[in-house]
């Protein structure tokens, strides 16, 4: 059985490296994405 995971994504490229070697694993299951946003810098 695959371990789900959340993954912390920031859209940069250690974020997009981390999902696709997440990805390729069989033990892995990524169910989701969670960023971050903010008023203050309109993100």
């Amino acid at each position: 059985m695959k371990q789900k995971v959340l993954l912390s994504w920031s859209g940069g490229k250690d974020s997009a490296l981390a999902l696709h070697m997440l990805q390729k694993r069989d033990d892995f299951q990524v169910v989701g994405l969670l960023t971050t946003i903010t008023e203050e810098y309109h993100r």
